[in-house]
């Protein structure tokens, strides 16, 4: 791999880690993250990203735990 196509990947994992932040956070919907998603690996050409598309192409959201007082230590789990 050289010096280009190393940046080519990093520019797009980069893009693709704020894409997912957004998804996660409501601010773009699964619908928007795949058509960015494919219009990032149209612009940067990752080679070994690429390989990564057998992965799911919309991350699930994380899991959401509340506890309350109640709740016994062993069910109260934090990610």
């Amino acid at each position: 791999m050289n010096k280009q196509q190393f940046q080519r990947e990093l520019d797009y994992g980069a893009a693709v880690s704020i894409a997912t932040s957004m998804l996660r956070r409501h601010l773009i919907t699964p619908d928007e993250f795949r058509r960015l998603k494919a219009a990032l690996i149209k612009k940067h050409c990752p080679v070994i990203s690429s390989l990564q598309e057998t992965a799911p192409a919309v991350p699930s959201p994380p899991k959401q735990v509340i506890c309350s007082p109640k709740t016994v230590k062993e069910d109260c789990s934090r990610e």
